[in-house]
């Protein structure tokens, strides 16, 4: 937190303050915001799931386009639409997850637990 310390200095609070208002706000600071490492891993893999969803709707078309009457492909596309169903609960059961797990994690830190991993694993 070099980087805040320097913002602090800059707006004029004193030397013997300082570290009292940083280790004020490193306790705070996990109860109001999501580590940039969770974000960025959350943010990939909706991003990734979008894509997935999107390339799978085009295949449908396409192959609702290339079918006319032939039973065979309509067959296929009523499989590829079971198979987009069932990627897309499985998209909202890791998102739940993800949320539940992101909720836990702030519980802790607004509970000032020790060790949230270790807590977590008696859950």
């Amino acid at each position: 937190m070099d980087w805040l310390k320097g913002l602090l200095e800059k707006a004029g609070i004193e030397e013997g303050k300082l570290d009292g208002v940083i280790a004020d706000i490193g306790k705070e600071l996990p109860k109001h915001f999501i580590p940039k490492d969770k974000y960025n891993e959350v943010a990939e893999a909706k991003k990734k799931l979008e894509t997935d969803i999107q390339e799978r709707d085009k295949q449908l078309e396409q192959l609702k386009n290339a079918a006319g009457n032939s039973e065979e492909l309509k067959a296929q596309i009523e499989q590829l639409q079971a198979e987009n169903q069932k990627a897309a609960e499985e998209w909202q059961a890791k998102m739940a997850q993800m949320q539940l797990d992101f909720a836990i994690e702030k519980a802790l830190a607004a509970a000032k637990a020790k060790n949230a991993k270790a807590v977590k694993a008696l859950l």
